[in-house]
């Protein structure tokens, strides 16, 4: 893997490609196949062939971004931009069509009214949840007319880059005038109210300039693939991206800041500004969520660190709902460091289940619903005591093991042994072998397509749910666990899954699909010599089938023409069709106990650690170290607990893992490191005469290791392996 930091070196240094997306000139007709009076409209602004530009002339200098980049990749976004003399560059090739920068802002708010009226964005404020008060203003979804005219735009190869040209360059005054309404909030009225119409005011060609390349990026962005931008530089090199990030981040925390304005005075552009703006973001992010293209200190706004006081501050679920509601949660929670934001999730969390449950400390504890579980039959057990429960699940489960002698085991359940049951059964429920869920590449889990098959319709969908509502159990009760999921099943969890993003999320489950389809994409022969058609072969336990694609799939071949649908169709039935039902059952199972606008405010990868911590696999000693407490006689510089320090150093992941599990039931560190672990991580004394007299055992319960004085180190090591890899239950307490 690269850093962030390396990315940005290597890509300051990009190797200079054209920016036509298909090898042609600009103006003709789109890959969606754009209209010709949109075409039309197009060609009018290309230029024809020019005379060399005097020195200062047109563009008149570039931006050397290889130090903004360096800067932006260690989260800085104030990089100053140093200026070349474009006459240093090399001119265009001869006969080549060239749109004069100058003309982008002439152009800029005509194009631009004509998008943001019909294009579909103009009519709902995102940051204040209304919608314009002339309803007639503003079209409610994009006309057909205009998406040929923002599909030419967009691939005509040459309208989106000079766009940015025009917006970020440094002749232009068009960037020094952006900073400035930027920077004089107060004095330039709210974002939502701005009209840059062609009698718009001073502001009127930098914002139409804005707004014309948000709503053109966002729409290529739609169509385009990771690979394309990571390795293609397309539709703009990812240094440029990084510009971009910074300058839509600045315009949306404007309009989360600005107080919105009166209704009565919003705009169908300044809505349609700030709906495209916050789809690159969108966007943008959701793509680093898969490979990072920027640091996380990139995407943070000033003023974020305002949240994180209102969070430390807030002590009753109230204030904890003002801030999960705040429209910079809202819009662009990436705009707050990841930690503030689990903050927030394990304090809201934490309001919850004590209004449910009570407090052990108070007093107030409440007696929960108990289950007996079967250890030869956890998931059995389980489904048959709690799956009815829904959002009853939020009680206090009390749990009671009986052993494979059908005798119960000792331990007295204040919440340890439900996190012992967890782990028992996800390494049932969540294992390959039991059909339910398959393994991707890397082994994240995803609903297995067979799991249907495998265990019947009704059955399996009755245990998808069950496991969604153990997903949220334990998220409600701040256990983390084992399975890693699938990028594309963690959308399904937040409700939120890009269907654009399927061919990408298929590279991930079927790479020799994934890379089979891209050949198609890109094959430059006859789609036809390949002899496919609309159909997928499937193969559920040696029973093939042939699925249609379509209806009457097996007669249509798969041609030039129509190898995009083909293509689209076969992601969806792999990516969406295929594991739909399983999905929606464990999402709401899981929504019966999590409120999914607790989990909203994160990305793929950031729920992933909510649900199983941050590790590299390696336990960090020195974290547990920091957060430890000592019982019983026990002080941190005695030997017994000195020598336990340095095992647990020497100790491999594997055995690291074990002994976290045998005093905690977790194998995994919290979310935010042991600081997080309640209570907190305890080594009590355990006196003894002789070494073979007890060996180690654990309160799990309390999160309490029970060590005895043993006489050496590597004594205190045998018995503490013996432990933790005897696999028993309660009998060794």
């Amino acid at each position: 893997d690269i850093s962030a930091a390396e990315l940005a070196a290597k890509d300051a240094r990009p190797e200079r490609r054209r920016s036509s997306w298909f090898g042609g000139g600009g103006g003709g007709k789109s890959g969606g196949g754009g209209s010709s009076w949109a075409s039309k409209l197009a060609k009018g602004l290309f230029g024809k062939k020019k005379a060399p530009k005097k020195k200062g002339d047109g563009l008149g200098m570039l931006v050397n971004t290889s130090d903004v980049s360096r800067m932006m990749a260690s989260g800085s976004s104030e990089a100053t931009p140093i200026a070349v003399d474009r006459a240093q560059q090399k001119p265009a090739a001869k006969g080549r069509r060239r749109l004069d920068v100058r003309r982008v802002g002439l152009v800029a708010p005509l194009l631009s009214t004509l998008v943001s009226r019909w294009g579909g964005g103009g009519l709902y404020n995102v940051v204040s949840r209304a919608r314009l008060g002339d309803e007639g203003a503003a079209s409610q979804s994009v006309e057909p007319s205009m998406l040929s005219v923002l599909n030419v735009l967009s691939f005509s190869g040459k309208m989106l880059p000079l766009l940015w040209a025009h917006v970020g360059g440094l002749d232009s005054g068009t960037a020094s005038e952006l900073q400035g309404f930027l920077a004089d909030a107060p004095g330039r009225g709210a974002l939502a109210e701005v009209d840059f119409s062609c009698w718009g005011g001073r502001d009127s060609e930098a914002l139409a300039s804005v707004s014309l390349f948000a709503c053109l990026l966002s729409n290529t962005l739609m169509l385009t693939d990771d690979d394309e931008i990571l390795h293609r530089e397309r539709p703009l090199p990812l240094h440029h991206i990084r510009r971009v990030i910074v300058l839509f981040k600045k315009f949306m925390h404007r309009a989360i800041t600005d107080g919105g304005g009166g209704r009565e005075n919003w705009t169908f552009w300044g809505l349609s500004l700030i709906n495209s703006i916050r789809k690159v973001l969108g966007d943008l992010y959701a793509r680093s969520s898969r490979t990072p293209l920027c640091s996380s200190e990139l995407w943070l706004v000033e003023g974020h660190e305002d949240v994180e006081r209102r969070v430390k501050n807030g002590r009753r679920i109230e204030d904890l709902n003002a801030v999960l509601n705040s429209p910079l949660m809202r819009v662009m929670p990436f705009g707050v460091n990841l930690r503030t934001r689990m903050m927030l999730f394990g304090r809201m969390v934490r309001c919850v289940r004590e209004a449910v449950q009570g407090v052990n400390e108070m007093g107030t504890l409440r007696p929960g619903r108990r289950v007996r579980i079967h250890r030869g039959r956890v998931l059995e057990s389980g489904l048959e005591l709690m799956n009815s429960l829904g959002s009853g699940l939020r009680e206090r489960i009390v749990v009671n093991y009986i052993n494979d002698a059908g005798v119960e085991e000792k331990g007295i359940d204040v919440g340890g042994l439900f996190k012992d049951y967890w782990s028992d059964l996800s390494a049932v429920a969540f294992s390959p072998g039991y059909s339910l869920f398959a393994s991707a590449e890397g082994g994240a889990l995803y609903p297995s397509p067979s799991s249907l098959s495998a265990h019947g319709k009704q059955d399996a969908l009755k245990l998808f749910t069950f496991l969604g509502r153990i997903v949220g159990k334990a998220l409600f009760e701040n256990i983390t666990v084992q399975p890693v999921f699938a990028h594309f099943f963690l959308s399904f969890m937040r409700g939120s899954y890009n269907y654009n993003n399927m061919l990408n999320d298929l590279g991930v489950c079927d790479p020799e699909l994934y890379k089979n389809l891209i050949f198609l994409r890109d094959y430059e022969g006859d789609a036809e010599d390949l002899c496919l058609s609309f159909t997928v072969g499937e193969d559920d336990f040696g029973a093939g089938r042939e699925v249609e694609l379509v209806e009457g799939g097996g007669k249509i071949d798969v041609t030039n023409d129509n190898k995009l649908k083909y293509i689209h169709l076969v992601a969806k039935h792999h990516m969406s069709d295929r594991i739909r039902l399983q999905s929606e059952a464990f999402v709401k199972g899981l929504g019966e106990v999590i409120d999914r606008s607790w989990i909203s405010i994160f990305n793929e990868q950031e729920l992933q650690i909510l649900i199983s911590g941050a590790t590299n696999g390696r336990l960090d000693v020195e974290d547990l170290k920091r957060n430890s407490r000592y019982a019983g006689g026990y002080v941190g510089m005695d030997r017994n607990v000195t020598n336990f320090w340095k095992v647990l150093e020497e100790l491999d992941p594997h055995h690291q893992r074990l002994l976290l599990k045998f005093v905690t039931s977790c194998e995994r560190a919290p979310p935010l490191g042991f600081e997080g672990l309640d209570p907190p991580f305890t080594i009590q004394r355990i006196g003894i005469s002789n070494d073979g007299d007890k060996l180690p055992s654990a309160s799990t319960c309390f999160n309490v290791l029970k060590l005895p004085t043993y006489s050496s180190k590597s004594v205190l090591k045998a018995k503490l392996l013996m432990a933790i890899t005897s696999n028993t239950g309660f009998e060794m307490s």
